[in-house]
């Protein structure tokens, strides 16, 4: 959700005033993966809100997207009832990464859900992204909120004439460009972010130092796909 990220960045780049041009997209999952990108919306004009994912593979193709008008929905049991296995999940929200890290004390039971499922999925890969390269997901949850009936699921056996557009301009590898304070990076290298990982400095000693700073007792892994260093949160 933009309004979250957007008070991120913010509050990190009031205190630091070096910055780094990232040059952000869509980026596809390794060979053989599938890749779920998942956003939330709400109008504040009705206090309705939707839910919206797609799920492509390692070649950008459209496999399948939903959207859904919300009370609670899991995004990743419908990949896992679909077997799209193995799976990475990106999302521009930082704070669910950091509650399924850390967890918090209001919303205990409902992570240990979704850390139940993500368990399911196997090597289950979650990471951040910027909403310039969640347009997809984000247009969806906005569909979401249009839907008339609350909780209703539609899942989408073509992708709707906007979304294909979205779709090929990501396949395509469109890109844009945030000027982003260095400690800012830090942080979401942490969190797996790919566009920061792609057009930093980070190299593995950065990584390491990285790791060291962050609590011990996270379950991180490192992975190298086209020569990016991540680092996702795997669920173990």
């Amino acid at each position: 959700m933009r309004v979250s990220e957007f008070k991120h960045l913010s509050t990190a780049s009031a205190h630091d005033s070096s910055k780094k041009d990232i040059h952000i997209r869509w980026l596809p999952p390794p060979v053989n993966y599938y890749r779920l990108n998942i956003n939330g919306a709400f109008i504040k004009n009705d206090q309705t809100g939707g839910l919206g994912g797609a799920i492509c593979d390692s070649n950008g193709s459209w496999v399948f997207d939903f959207c859904k008008k919300i009370n609670a929905f899991s995004h990743t049991l419908l990949a896992l009832d679909r077997g799209m296995i193995p799976l990475e999940i990106e999302t521009d929200v930082t704070e669910i990464i950091e509650f399924l890290h850390y967890s918090h004390p209001i919303y205990l039971s409902m992570l240990d859900l979704c850390r139940s499922l993500l368990r399911r999925l196997g090597n289950l890969v979650v990471r951040h992204n910027f909403c310039e390269a969640n347009k997809l997901a984000d247009f969806l949850a906005k569909e979401g909120c249009n839907i008339s009936i609350i909780s209703h699921l539609a899942v989408l056996v073509a992708p709707l004439e906007k979304a294909n557009i979205i779709l090929r301009a990501d396949k395509d590898g469109e890109t844009s460009t945030r000027s982003i304070s260095l400690s800012t990076c830090t942080k979401l290298a942490t969190l797996g972010n790919l566009s920061v990982m792609k057009y930093t400095n980070y190299i593995n000693r950065d990584i390491s130092n990285i790791v060291t700073t962050t609590n011990a007792s996270h379950s991180s892994a490192t992975r190298d796909a086209n020569s990016i260093i991540s680092l996702p949160l795997v669920i173990s």
